[in-house]
Protein backbone atom coordinates (compact mmCIF):
# COMPACT_ATOMS: atom_id res chain seq x y z
CA UNK A 1 0.00 0.00 0.00
CA UNK A 2 1.12 3.36 -0.39
CA UNK A 3 1.58 6.06 2.26
CA UNK A 4 -1.31 8.12 0.96
CA UNK A 5 -3.64 4.85 1.51
CA UNK A 6 -1.91 3.94 4.74
CA UNK A 7 -2.74 7.96 5.54
CA UNK A 8 -6.83 7.47 4.81
CA UNK A 9 -6.93 3.85 6.45
CA UNK A 10 -5.44 5.76 9.46
CA UNK A 11 -7.85 8.62 9.30
CA UNK A 12 -10.35 7.16 8.73
CA UNK A 13 -10.22 5.04 12.03
CA UNK A 14 -9.64 7.82 14.63
CA UNK A 15 -12.24 9.82 16.36
CA UNK A 16 -12.92 13.35 14.88
CA UNK A 17 -14.76 15.68 17.20
CA UNK A 18 -17.79 17.01 15.39
CA UNK A 19 -16.59 20.82 14.16
CA UNK A 20 -18.76 23.23 16.10
CA UNK A 21 -18.56 26.92 16.58
CA UNK A 22 -18.69 27.70 19.97
CA UNK A 23 -19.82 31.10 20.42
CA UNK A 24 -18.15 33.28 23.20
CA UNK A 25 -20.32 33.56 26.24
CA UNK A 26 -20.74 37.47 25.77
CA UNK A 27 -22.36 36.57 22.37
CA UNK A 28 -24.55 34.18 24.02
CA UNK A 29 -25.44 36.62 26.67
CA UNK A 30 -26.09 39.16 23.94
CA UNK A 31 -28.25 36.88 21.83
CA UNK A 32 -30.68 36.06 24.83
CA UNK A 33 -30.91 39.66 25.36
CA UNK A 34 -31.98 40.70 21.88
CA UNK A 35 -34.27 37.22 22.29
CA UNK A 36 -35.88 39.24 25.97
CA UNK A 37 -36.52 42.27 23.92
CA UNK A 38 -38.06 41.04 20.99
CA UNK A 39 -40.52 39.20 23.43
CA UNK A 40 -41.02 42.56 25.19
CA UNK A 41 -41.59 44.30 22.02
CA UNK A 42 -43.81 42.12 20.20
CA UNK A 43 -45.97 41.80 23.62
CA UNK A 44 -46.38 45.68 23.59
CA UNK A 45 -47.65 45.64 19.85
CA UNK A 46 -49.73 42.89 20.39
CA UNK A 47 -51.00 44.79 23.69
CA UNK A 48 -51.55 48.01 21.73
CA UNK A 49 -52.91 46.52 19.22
CA UNK A 50 -55.68 44.41 21.00
CA UNK A 51 -56.06 47.76 23.19
CA UNK A 52 -57.10 49.32 19.44
CA UNK A 53 -58.85 46.94 19.05
CA UNK A 54 -61.02 47.01 22.16
CA UNK A 55 -61.25 50.90 21.39
CA UNK A 56 -62.81 50.72 18.23
CA UNK A 57 -65.22 47.69 19.50
CA UNK A 58 -66.48 50.24 22.21
CA UNK A 59 -66.89 53.14 20.08
CA UNK A 60 -68.76 51.39 17.72
CA UNK A 61 -70.85 49.83 20.59
CA UNK A 62 -71.62 53.98 21.64
CA UNK A 63 -72.60 54.70 17.86
CA UNK A 64 -74.67 51.86 17.66
CA UNK A 65 -76.42 52.39 21.28
CA UNK A 66 -76.78 56.17 20.61
CA UNK A 67 -78.63 55.03 17.35
CA UNK A 68 -80.92 52.51 18.68
CA UNK A 69 -81.54 55.32 21.72
CA UNK A 70 -82.45 57.84 18.98
CA UNK A 71 -84.91 55.46 17.27
CA UNK A 72 -86.87 54.90 20.80
CA UNK A 73 -87.03 58.64 21.26
CA UNK A 74 -88.44 59.21 18.07
CA UNK A 75 -90.90 55.86 18.53
CA UNK A 76 -91.66 57.72 22.07
CA UNK A 77 -92.33 61.13 20.66
CA UNK A 78 -94.67 59.01 17.80
CA UNK A 79 -96.49 57.30 20.39
CA UNK A 80 -97.00 60.76 23.01
CA UNK A 81 -98.02 62.46 19.60
CA UNK A 82 -100.93 59.73 19.08
CA UNK A 83 -102.18 59.76 22.19
CA UNK A 84 -101.92 63.39 22.53
CA UNK A 85 -104.45 63.39 19.40
CA UNK A 86 -106.46 60.83 20.97
CA UNK A 87 -107.16 62.84 24.28
CA UNK A 88 -108.19 65.94 22.09
CA UNK A 89 -110.24 63.83 20.25
CA UNK A 90 -111.90 62.38 23.39
CA UNK A 91 -112.10 65.83 24.74
CA UNK A 92 -113.86 67.44 21.84
CA UNK A 93 -116.10 64.50 22.11
CA UNK A 94 -116.87 64.96 25.70
CA UNK A 95 -117.21 68.61 25.36
CA UNK A 96 -119.97 67.56 22.34
CA UNK A 97 -121.95 65.33 24.34
CA UNK A 98 -122.12 67.72 27.59
CA UNK A 99 -123.34 70.28 25.25
CA UNK A 100 -125.80 68.02 23.79
CA UNK A 101 -127.61 67.15 26.86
Amino acid sequence: MDTAKKTVKKLRGQYRPPNLDLAKPWEIALAEAQARNGKVKMWENDKRIKRDQAFQKALLRLKEWREERRLEKERQEEITLQRLKNLKKARRTLARMREDS
